[in-house]
């Protein structure tokens, strides 16, 4: 038998950081090579140690972050009714302790297959077993109906609100104005925010 360190979690062996027992065959033939362990040789020992030691002050640092963050929102709830957050794109140590706060996190999706699969990241995220309980209220946006691939992603999920491509959103941080200031109320892009905000009360009321 080889001693072996998991690199990754291999079902049925072990988990990452692991010291393993395998068949060399097994090891040379499919581990090693995969990058989904190391030889247990004492450096490698070292090494993992070092990791895990690094990984365990990572998690110490953001359950720290997590708590302040978690004890700020809940300061402000005491005299706000809705707490909005900008969070950043993309999966991060921000954004989890953002979704873990919430009861609803609004998705903007561009209308195409990229962005789609985007999405999917995020509802797979939420759905792990040790994922944030959130409710995700997914949103188009920069919508421009001219274009044919908009039109398909659309007519596929048309509960989903609608936020059009317009050069006024742009220009809401240039001028710092609300879109209701820059535009009338009649103005589509006014009605679209004012129709999604509707939307988010009435899912928040529930």
């Amino acid at each position: 038998m080889m001693e072996v360190i998991l690199r990754e979690d291999v079902q049925s062996l072990g988990k990452a950081g692991q010291l393993v027992r395998v068949k060399p065959g097994y090891a040379r033939n499919f581990l090693l090579p995969r990058g989904l362990a190391f030889e247990a040789t004492e450096g490698n020992k070292k090494r993992i140690d070092a990791e895990a030691r690094a990984r365990a002050s990572k998690a110490s640092a953001e359950k720290e972050e997590a708590k302040h963050f978690a004890e700020s929102l809940k300061r402000l709830q005491e005299r706000c009714n809705f707490i909005i957050i900008d969070a950043p794109p993309g999966l991060t140590d921000t954004s989890d302790q953002i979704m873990r706060a919430s009861n609803l996190v609004v998705v903007p999706v561009i209308p195409s297959s990229l962005s789609q699969r985007s999405l999917d990241v995020i509802k797979e995220y939420v759905n792990r077993k040790n994922g944030p309980h959130v409710t995700l209220a997914p949103v188009f946006s920069m919508v421009d109906r001219r274009r044919a691939v908009h039109q398909s992603e659309l007519q596929k999920y048309k509960a989903w609100p609608v936020i059009p491509m317009a050069s006024a959103y742009e220009k809401m941080s240039e001028e710092r104005k609300s879109i209701g200031e820059l535009l009338p109320r009649s103005a589509a892009a006014v009605e679209a925010v004012a129709q999604l905000w509707r939307r988010i009360e009435k899912t928040l009321a529930k």
